[in-house]
């Protein structure tokens, strides 16, 4: 797909608008729109919960790293 700089340009604009980047989201991802069955959005919904799960445990982890003597991570 050509790239058309001065249609993207516009649609920038109108940022974080995802329709706005229809044109250049088809050409690679062409059923985007697509409404997905039960089965695919509740799986959807376990990995979207997930990453919240991990940034807990990462905050968690960095916590203990931070306080722990000798990796402050100053020479």
């Amino acid at each position: 797909m050509p790239l058309r700089a001065l249609q993207l340009a516009v649609s920038a604009r109108e940022t974080p608008s995802l329709p706005a980047y229809d044109p250049w989201a088809r050409v690679d991802l062409h059923r985007y729109r697509d409404r997905h069955g039960p089965l695919v959005r509740g799986r959807l919904g376990v990995r979207l919960a997930l990453p919240d799960e991990d940034l807990t445990r990462c905050r968690a982890g960095v916590s203990v790293l931070a306080h722990t003597p000798g990796l402050t991570g100053r020479p």
